[in-house]
């Protein structure tokens, strides 16, 4: 006997909001202004998000 799985590989697209998403994931990525103000203002940053829960965000998880 033997058991045979397969395994589907989703990826990602950019959706109407313009970030990316796939099944239970979404993708930020941004690019803002710097003004600075404050010495760690970031100018750009990724964040994370699965299942509805930000995981991580700016390098930080």
């Amino acid at each position: 006997m033997s058991l045979v799985t397969t395994a589907s590989a989703q990826t990602f697209h950019l959706n109407d909001l313009e970030y990316f998403e796939t099944r239970g994931a979404n993708v930020l990525v941004y690019n803002n202004q710097y003004a600075g103000i404050f010495a760690d203002e970031k100018k750009a940053g990724v964040e994370m998000i699965l299942r509805g829960v930000r995981v991580a965000t700016g390098g930080g998880i």
